[in-house]
């Protein structure tokens, strides 16, 4: 069975990101009046997912994805 979700759903997503880049995104939300932190990188992120997306094809995931630091080699 396919799980359906909506659009218009949300979810809240934690990232760690190096200070430079949170730097040069705040600078920018700042200096432009009409732009929130949320929809620059929600933009930022569906462009780049577009031109991945593109390339190849993803099918659903089976499960849970992997979180935290990855096992040592």
């Amino acid at each position: 069975m396919k799980k359906v979700i909506s659009p218009n759903k949300k979810t809240k997503l934690t990232l760690t990101l190096p200070v430079v880049l949170v730097e040069r995104i705040r600078n920018i939300v700042y200096w432009t009046p009409d732009l929130t932190l949320t929809t620059l990188v929600r933009s930022a992120i569906e462009t780049r997912l577009k031109q991945i997306e593109k390339k190849k094809r993803f099918k659903p995931r089976r499960g849970k994805i992997r979180v935290g630091r990855p096992p040592k080699k």
